[in-house]
């Protein structure tokens, strides 16, 4: 038997406790509809802190720019590059 089988620190998290790609996914579009990062934060099961915590993360480059993307689309200043990109037709940025 391991010693660290007594110690709940030494327990890895849960799956849940992290932001997998659907996590992020359907974080965006939350945030997206709804414009908050409290609401959308919870309908995913995370906390806003934890938002802030990833988008500072090096690792959270991609979610950061995905986050601006939402604020953005949310302010309407970029609907059509956001659903033909969720779409899937276009291949490159527009210019």
């Amino acid at each position: 038997m391991d010693d660290t089988d007594d110690y709940p620190a030494f327990l890895p998290a849960p799956a849940s406790y992290h932001w997998t790609p659907k996590l992020q996914r359907d974080f965006l579009e939350s945030l997206a509809t709804t414009g908050s990062v409290k609401i959308a934060a919870a309908k995913v099961g995370m906390s806003p802190s934890a938002v802030y915590q990833l988008k500072h993360r090096a690792a959270g480059a991609a979610f950061k720019l995905g986050c601006a993307a939402a604020v953005l689309s949310r302010a309407g200043g970029w609907s059509t590059s956001c659903s033909i990109a969720r779409s899937g037709a276009m291949t490159k940025p527009p210019s």
